[in-house]
């Protein structure tokens, strides 16, 4: 796929810098940033999402992924802090959801690469994150990485 945009997806189990990076990146580069929806989505309903909620968060991500290049030529590029790849591994993790529509819709998101961020940075205690323990990141981490090939996304893996 030829974008004529820089389109970048960082991605990793909590607690790996994505946000930071993700910001560091806009600011130095001017490319805009698009944040995690479920972060927001949480912020907006004051409650811990559920199974119940899984669809509205995916397709609000998709909604804001696409919206991201608006703005013809004012932008240069555009830095994705996370992606439809980590709503469906986050709906196979949690909630055992392995939605159609969301695997189909995975192949068209407008990226050209994949950042798979590793956990080497310590964890940060958050009230919105799931994994305290190192080895359940690890797990994540495991399930990002194997989507990742499943879809044969190019992507690569910093830390």
């Amino acid at each position: 796929m030829s974008l004529a945009k820089p389109a970048f997806v960082l991605l990793g189990t909590e607690s790996t810098g994505k946000t930071t990076l993700a910001q560091t990146l806009g600011e130095r580069f001017g490319m805009r940033v698009v944040p995690e929806f479920v972060r927001t989505w949480v912020e907006r309903h004051n409650k811990r999402p559920g199974p119940e909620d899984f669809e509205a968060i995916a397709r609000g991500q998709q909604q804001a992924m696409a919206k991201a290049f608006t703005g013809g030529d004012q932008i240069p590029g555009v830095v994705f802090d996370t992606c439809l790849l980590t709503n469906l591994a986050y709906g196979r993790h949690l909630f055992q959801l392995d939605p159609a529509w969301l695997k189909e819709a995975i192949p068209h998101q407008q990226v050209q690469q994949y950042f798979l961020l590793t956990g080497d940075v310590p964890w940060q205690p958050d009230p919105q994150r799931e994994f305290a323990q190192e080895n359940d990141r690890q797990a994540f981490a495991d399930l990002l990485e194997g989507l990742l090939s499943e879809f044969q996304l190019p992507y690569t893996k910093v830390g």
